[in-house]
């Protein structure tokens, strides 16, 4: 019954339903990244390990084919980009706050808007440019980049934004790839694409850092939820990516600055200033106009 009605409210409103998709996704990769945060081990051997248990859920579930003709090159190029990211941005998360950080990569949608326009010759509408520009504005005011000037640990918060700024570029050029693949390739083998690549970047890592690896109980079960949350995060991510551009779903993936600030106060004690709970006010008024808009 239930499923029924999803796939009735999917064909009539396919719009809705990408942006409801993105939305969840960034729920989930929000919790993935709070857990990756709070542990203690490196970042390398978290997602190695994360993404190895991810490919073992895709090749006990999928049915996709995992090799899909005249598309290898555009995944394995997707995949690398992505891969190559997502240290960067977990890097960044040890010397600023998880909002900020979220803040700063959130900054791959002004990158890909710009690649689409060169890539796909997208126009970008004057709602899009007015909702991303009142969600750029709540991000200013949550990141309080005049702080990085004035804080005591400038050295590593400037290491943290910068890291986590070229993150945001290859999270980008990543985004703007997966347009180029087909339609008919399923975003389950996008994901497995994301975290084979995921698995080289980390074992290099792994291996030219010389990492020790350690185990505990609770590192297994947070590193068995994370696997999950990003799974499934993955999924209704480029499921919704596949249904449209990038530059129109932009707006939406700043959703995922309000569930951190949430996370930012009751994982890691860090209550937000005033100017952060004021951007992310703006944010979600610039959301619900946006899905009253579709």
């Amino acid at each position: 019954m239930a499923l029924r009605f999803i796939e009735k409210f999917q064909k009539q409103n396919p719009e809705t339903t990408a942006c409801l998709l993105i939305i969840l996704g960034q729920i989930l990769i929000s919790v993935a990244q709070a857990i990756i945060k709070k542990s203690e081990v490196s970042v390398y051997q978290y997602l190695y390990q994360r993404s190895t248990i991810i490919i073992i859920i895709i090749f006990f579930t999928s049915k996709d084919n995992f090799y899909p003709s005249g598309q290898q090159y555009l995944l394995i190029l997707m995949g690398f980009l992505l891969a190559s990211s997502a240290p960067l941005f977990f890097m960044s998360l040890k010397s600023i706050s998880m909002s900020e950080g979220l803040v700063i990569n959130q900054m791959n949608t002004i990158w890909a808007q710009i690649m689409a326009l060169y890539v796909f010759g997208e126009i970008i509408t004057k709602t899009r440019i007015r909702n991303i520009t009142i969600c750029f504005i709540g991000l200013l005011l949550i990141a309080r980049p005049t702080d990085i000037f004035t804080s005591s640990s400038h050295h590593d918060h400037l290491y943290g934004c910068i890291t986590g700024l070229i993150a945001s570029i290859l999270g980008a050029s990543s985004f703007v790839s997966v347009r180029k693949i087909s339609t008919q390739t399923s975003s389950t083998i996008i994901a497995l694409y994301f975290h084979v690549g995921l698995i080289f970047v980390g074992g290099l890592g792994i291996v030219f850092l010389e990492i020790k690896q350690e185990y505990s109980m609770d590192y297994i079960i947070n590193l068995i939820t994370a696997a999950i949350a990003t799974y499934l995060s993955n999924i209704v991510f480029y499921k919704a990516l596949k249904m449209f551009p990038y530059s129109k779903l932009a707006p939406y993936t700043y959703s995922n600055v309000l569930v951190s600030l949430l996370i930012d106060y009751f994982i890691f004690n860090h209550l937000p200033s005033i100017l952060s709970i004021i951007g992310g006010t703006i944010i979600a008024i610039s959301i619900i106009m946006s899905l009253r808009s579709n």
